[in-house]
């Protein structure tokens, strides 16, 4: 095993199956990068933090800004103090409906859009 890593163009981090936790929390720098999106499906969770998405969308072509998408039941758990990640405005990008959250980790501006079917947790 030597990471998950996305290449050129916009690169999605699909989770297959249901009741599976993506815990980006846990991953240490240089096992995961170069992502745009998450897709959790159905049924899972993406558990995230600044220095996770830091870790995730390094070397993508959209660095600070990534794309949480799903299906209903699919939840994202913010796991940085509550009031770090700050909600924005909402976004339609490909008919699909978003929430803006930023924050700011290492003198950076932090992106994430969380399709507004999926439910979160420690805003």
């Amino acid at each position: 095993y030597s990471g998950l890593h996305g290449g050129a163009g916009t690169d999605i981090l699909q989770v297959q199956g249901s009741g599976l936790m993506l815990d980006l929390t846990a991953f240490t720098a240089g096992s995961i990068s170069g992502f745009e999106a998450i897709d959790l499906g159905g049924d899972n969770i993406l558990r995230i933090n600044a220095e996770g998405f830091a870790r995730a969308a390094s070397g993508s072509d959209t660095l600070n800004t990534l794309i949480v998408s799903g299906n209903a039941g699919a939840s994202v758990e913010l796991t940085d103090l509550p009031g770090d990640w700050l909600p924005g405005a909402a976004r339609t990008i490909d008919s699909i409906n978003y929430t803006e959250f930023t924050t700011t980790h290492n003198s950076e501006t932090l992106t994430l859009l969380v399709q507004d079917i999926l439910s979160i947790t420690g805003i």
